[in-house]
């Protein structure tokens, strides 16, 4: 599904190409930003091992690839407020009667956003504005920006998020999903491709981001690095292969 649509105000205009038309389209030379941390995550040492062994098959491909010095501040907490309370308006009258259907931490997000303030909502707003300055100026000087997806290897999806990133307590629950929420707030479009295996045997993504509504030149880099390195051959440890 793709261009926009009446009933949805936050859909965006047709792109003017097909994406699986153009997937073997990736410009040659570009220009590709590396930040492992983004200036604020922390990040498993056998997941950075993986993920910057990932990036330099570009440098393979003939990009170039610049490690990014520093980032920007943490936007965790702000886009808790924004996504929060855009969800609250959107289901408040629906979670009484569904309360059930609805995850635990997902109720606690949400609920929480009754007790923003008009104050920490715009301030959360204007930190957004901030992060897609940033952003701007960055992509003009890079085609892409790639981090890991999470800090820490793949982990139960129906258990609790690690608590310790090699040997370090993780302060804040958010630094577990540290890398993606920025682009979740700045809607600028993202992919994740699997880096690799830590040494647990678990895997580890790379994560992909490219300019605002360039969504194109973020699925060619995904379908060029697939390629060059398959992920369905090699599975975690207790997986079954396909067949």
């Amino acid at each position: 599904v793709v261009g926009h649509h009446p009933a949805d105000p936050d859909s965006l205009s047709h792109p003017g190409i097909s994406y699986v038309e153009t997937l073997e389209q990736l410009p040659s030379k570009l220009r590709i930003a590396w930040s492992p941390t983004l200036g604020y995550a922390q990040l498993q040492s056998d997941v950075r091992r993986e993920v910057e062994q990932a990036v330099r098959v570009f440098e393979k491909l003939g990009h170039n690839i610049e490690e990014l010095e520093g980032g920007f501040p943490d936007p965790g907490l702000d886009w808790v407020r924004v996504a929060g309370a855009e969800t609250y308006a959107e289901i408040y009258d629906e979670i009484d009667g569904h309360r059930e259907e609805f995850g635990r931490a997902f109720l606690r997000g949400v609920e929480a956003v009754r007790d923003l303030t008009p104050e920490k909502y715009g301030a959360a707003q204007r930190a957004r504005a901030e992060l897609v300055n940033y952003l701007w100026h960055l992509f003009e000087r890079y085609d892409l920006l790639m981090t890991p997806t999470l800090p820490t290897e793949a982990f139960d999806a129906r258990g609790k998020w690690p608590a310790e990133i090699d040997g370090e307590p993780i302060t804040n629950p958010l630094n577990v999903i540290a890398f993606t929420y920025p682009f979740n707030l700045s809607r600028h479009p993202a992919a994740t491709v699997r880096a690799g295996l830590t040494d647990s045997g678990l895997p580890c993504g790379l994560q992909i981001v490219g300019p605002y509504q360039r969504e194109d030149l973020v699925l060619q880099a995904s379908y060029a690095f697939e390629r060059e390195r398959p992920w369905n051959d090699v599975w975690p440890k207790g997986v079954p292969a396909a067949v």
